[in-house]
């Protein structure tokens, strides 16, 4: 019941009594729905925040691998690998990175990259060697086959060891070495020793993947003889193009000296009782070359590398004498190319006497070392045999320097922990904090620690010039040939000693 306005007492209506139930549950409904969608705005914000950072996380990724790209560059330039700092760090595109590198000996560097991009950071880390010379890691090395005839004694030694005298190499202990390399594609043959002296072998033997080491009687191996995992191919070295200065006879005795940095001839003729003499640094290209008996060919390259390249025909007669007034392996280079024989002149004839330090060369030919002549170094042949009684040392420190040396060998790559400094810990963007602290990144291009150079070079005209200043403004093509050349360490104006792995082969 209820009351009218009157007072009276007045029959409610059926239902009445519910009235605006309907308005809170719409309320209700409107407040879940709103509930429901702010939980869906967070959650998707949420995707979206972790899918940026995703992105900044992959992105800084690259970053520290475009720093591991550009140490990896600076070592093989002979820098340190130091690109940038963390205070002051390098720039690349929309990211920062910086990169620190430490010496680890045996030239080894660890290169440790960190890179920024928006809030995401990354770490990454390599160990690489650089002077890596992949023609003489392969030691006395013939692609279809080696064969060693008994009698012979193969070592080693190391031309960087203080105590190296080239000197007494006829009395040095071929088994005091770090260990010699004997390397082919196909099969390494130890003939029998039926009578007289032993072969020796101190060091490893690795045939090809599908060859094999066959020791005969009366041979012994120090070392392994693992196969290798993989065949090696042994590429034809094209001589630098240089216009020849036509036939070249030195036959009427006496000494003849040859020390431009770049000669071509196209006959060379050594005869009997007359010496030529090449001094480094020189990159000499001959058609054929003939010593005579009696005839010697000596190199110096102790003021530079030598490179003697034969692209025809190479005779050594027998009782012709090679020599080396240096004795370091890495200094020459003898580079045999497709020698061609003809009705008059064979293609090729090593039988001289004396002693060959450096390297052999030939990738397209069938190379006998004689008993005659001692070699300290490498070799590498299309097949390779060793003929009785010779006495060979591959030399430890043609891995490292000489004919070849190449980019640096990568050894590791992994994740590293992120470092604790500024920059890292804020996870904001790294550029936004440099600009409030008033710091320019360096752009990339001039980010590696060392960029001043001292060079000593020979122009067009055969002027030897110098050159000190940022290598960025160098004109290289003014540069005939390259003398010298080191980096200049920023912090102490001093000299590092060190210059790009290559720079042997820039007089090519």
């Amino acid at each position: 019941m209820r009351r009218d306005f009157h007072g009276k007492r007045v029959r409610a209506e059926k239902g009445s009594y519910r009235r605006g139930n309907a308005l809170v549950a719409s309320l209700l409904l409107v407040i879940v729905i709103a509930g429901l969608g702010a939980g869906i705005i967070q959650v998707q914000s949420a995707i979206e925040r972790r899918h940026a950072e995703s992105i900044d996380r992959k992105r800084a990724l690259y970053m520290a691998e475009t720093g591991l790209s550009e140490a990896f560059h600076a070592v093989a330039s002979g820098k340190s690998g130091n690109v940038g700092t963390p205070l002051v760090p390098a720039s690349f595109a929309d990211g920062l990175y910086w990169v620190e590198a430490t010496e680890l000996g045996n030239d080894r560097v660890a290169l440790v990259s960190t890179g920024m991009c928006g809030t995401g950071r990354f770490t990454l880390s390599m160990s690489v060697q650089s002077h890596v010379n992949r023609v003489g890691m392969l030691g006395f090395f013939g692609a279809d086959g080696i064969t060693v005839e008994p009698g012979c004694t193969i070592g080693s030694c190391d031309s960087r060891d203080l105590s190296w005298d080239p000197q007494l190499v006829g009395t040095l202990d071929p088994s005091a070495g770090p260990g010699t390399r004997l390397t082919t594609n196909g099969d390494a043959v130890l003939d029998d020793v039926r009578s007289g002296p032993e072969t020796a072998v101190h060091g490893d033997i690795l045939a090809g993947p599908t060859g094999s080491v066959v020791v005969g009687t009366g041979a012994n191996v120090s070392g392994s003889m693992t196969p290798s995992l993989a065949s090696v191919e042994l590429r034809p070295i094209e001589p630098p193009l240089v216009q020849s200065a036509g036939n070249l006879q030195h036959t009427s005795g006496g000494l003849l000296v040859l020390g431009t940095p770049r000669m071509a001839y196209g006959d060379l003729e050594v005869g009997k009782d007359s010496t030529l003499l090449i001094q480094g640094p020189a990159s000499l290209v001959v058609d054929t070359l003939e010593l005579s008996s009696g005839a010697e060919l000596r190199f110096d390259s102790s003021s530079g590398p030598i490179r003697l390249y034969c692209s025809q025909s190479f005779v050594a007669d027998s009782g012709s004498i090679l020599s080396s007034a240096s004795g370091d392996p890495r200094g020459v280079a003898l580079i045999l190319g497709d020698l061609q024989s003809t009705p008059t002149r064979p293609d090729l004839v090593f039988e001289a006497s004396g002693e060959f330090f450096g390297m052999l060369i030939a990738p397209t030919e069938d190379i006998s070392l004689p008993s005659s002549l001692t070699v300290v170094g490498s070799a590498a042949a299309k097949s390779l045999n060793v003929e009785s009684g010779t006495r060979v040392l591959f030399d430890e420190a043609v891995t490292r320097g000489g004919f070849g040396v190449g980019v640096p060998r990568l050894l590791s790559w992994e994740i590293r922990e992120l470092p604790d400094t500024g920059l890292v810990r804020t996870r904001i963007d790294a550029s936004t904090i440099l600009q409030l602290r008033g710091v320019t990144p360096t752009p990339s291009w001039s980010a590696q620690r060392e960029q001043r150079m001292q060079i000593s070079y020979t122009d067009g005209g055969g002027i030897t010039r110098t050159y000190d200043g940022n290598a960025s403004d160098f004109t290289w093509a003014h540069a005939e040939s390259i003398e010298s050349f080191t980096w200049i360490d920023p912090d102490t104006d001093a000299a590092t000693g060190r210059a790009p792995s290559n720079l042997a082969e820039l007089n090519r």
